[in-house]
This record gives structure tokens, sequence and C-alpha cells, in this order.
């Protein structure tokens, strides 16, 4: 009897320290993809002349950095919104800024501000060792955007293309 107890327990022993130890691998989560404006509920005229301003983040709209004026080039729309051009960077917005677009034809004034993002490091927790290098980068949207004083989170697409709606 103690003969067959002490070979379970070696067995039990044995069976257990070939099972796989669980790890948690960390990893960086990056918020610099930016995300992209689109206007809904102008017609393509309406965004002929439109007004960017970019200002220092946290200055109230005060220390203004630049000023463009450029045009909506949309090359996608769907239904009543436009997005915009890739290639035109006036219709990018990062973190380091905030922003006024104005829509000249219609009056229309956009103020963006208090662009947050979520935390800075996440973790995986699985089986076997950390791969270095393999997953240890995720690049994530921004997790608000304060548009005319209301937050909106920014949505994406297939591509993992970000926008943000000022509406009209």
């Amino acid at each position: 009897m103690k003969l067959r107890l002490l070979l379970f327990l070696v067995v039990a022993i044995g069976i257990s320290s070939c099972k796989e130890k669980e790890v948690q691998c960390h990893y960086s989560i990056f918020y610099d993809r930016g995300t992209f404006v689109a206007f809904t509920g102008f017609s393509q005229q309406e965004l002929d002349t439109i007004i960017v301003r970019r200002y220092d983040t946290g200055s109230n709209f005060q220390n203004l950095h630049d000023t463009a004026i450029t045009f909506a080039d949309s090359n996608y729309r769907a239904h009543d919104t436009a997005y915009c051009d890739f290639a035109n960077k006036d219709f990018f917005i990062y973190q380091q800024y905030d922003y006024e677009y104005f829509v000249k034809s219609t009056n229309s004034l956009f103020r963006i501000n208090d662009i947050e993002t979520g935390p800075t490091e996440g973790i995986r927790v699985g089986t076997g060792a950390c791969s270095p290098g393999s997953g240890s980068a995720e690049v994530e949207p921004y997790t608000s955007i304060m548009i005319n004083g209301v937050k909106q989170r920014p949505f994406g697409n297939a591509i993992r293309t970000y926008y943000v709606l000022l509406v009209k």
C-alpha cells in the first residue's frame, strides 16, 4: 500500500512538473498613429475652404502654432460623410496640439482638444517563454478627443485608420 502511494505521488509530481508554466509578457502601447477628421452633413462644395489652426496643447486656444487654408479633397464619401485625403496632413490630428477647423461657407467652428491616451503598457498571459520582438508593441487609437466640449472616441476601419467626426 505504501509502495502504491509512493509510486502515485512520484507520478503525480512528475506529471505536474511537465505542465508549462504561465508567464506574463509585457508589451508597449503607442498612440502616435494620429487620427483623421471626417466631415458629416457637409456637401463637397461647402468644404471648399477650411481654415485649420494648430495651437500649443493646453493653451486654451491662445498660443497659435500655425495656420493653414485648405479644402477637404474627399477621397472617399459614404452617405453624408467626407473622409479626407490621407496625403493632406491638415486633417491629421496629433496629441501635441489643439486644433480649430473653421468651415468658411457655413461659419462652422470645431475646436479639438483634450486628446487622451490609455495605458502605455499591457500584459499578455500565456505559456512558454516571452518572445522578444514578437508582439512586443501595439499601436492604438486615442481613447478620447474633445470636440466642442463633447468627448468622442475615434472609430476605425478595416485598415486601422482612425477618424473623429465633425458634424454640421
